[in-house]
């Protein structure tokens, strides 16, 4: 049975000889109403506190999941941004090993080529540098031959022409001699 501030104040007992003082009993029942009133009171706070409370538990445990969620949801795209980074730089560094190799290989190819053309220059050189020998030396022996059949001073200063230049046979064979030596 429930027993509420009023019914402690309303509470009537029977009077009997030599009982309770009537003044005393009702002022403490008056105390005890007040108490039981404040107690009440109390409660009622206490238990619009805690369901307050647990709300606010509620509602923080449902924040806590939102940013459970919201925390894995950053690592799960950082880790996909890693591994995105990762690629995208593996496929820089191999475009970049495949661009260095065909420079080196472009490179070795001009080498090569360059190789070759100085080979030909050099048989070119050759080349020249024979004929020009074998055409110097007929020179010479023409003018060993004629200075064999006793020719005039006069006529050993000869000039000879080659192509478009003329060439002084006597400083041509100084400069062999020279050469020579």
């Amino acid at each position: 049975m429930k027993i509420t501030p009023m019914d402690i104040k309303n509470q009537d007992f029977k009077k009997v000889m030599r009982g309770y003082d009537p003044v005393e009993v009702n002022t403490f029942l008056e105390m005890l109403s007040n108490e039981v009133e404040r107690l009440i009171r109390d409660h009622r706070e206490n238990n619009e506190r805690v369901k307050d409370l647990e709300s606010q538990i509620k509602d923080y445990k449902q924040i806590e999941k939102s940013l459970q969620q919201a925390l894995l949801q950053a690592q799960e795209t950082a880790s996909q941004a890693r591994h995105q980074s990762q690629k995208e730089a593996e496929i820089v560094i191999k475009q970049a090993e495949a661009r260095a190799n065909e420079i080196v290989h472009d490179a070795r190819s001009s080498l090569s080529h360059l190789h070759n053309e100085i080979e030909q220059f050099k048989t070119v050189r050759e080349t020249m540098v024979s004929r020009l020998k074998i055409l110097l030396q007929s020179q010479l022996e023409l003018i060993k031959s004629l200075e064999e059949e006793n020719i005039d001073d006069s006529d050993y200063n000869q000039k000879v022409t080659v192509g478009e230049k003329t060439i002084e046979v006597e400083g041509l064979i100084d400069k062999m001699d020279q050469d020579q030596e």
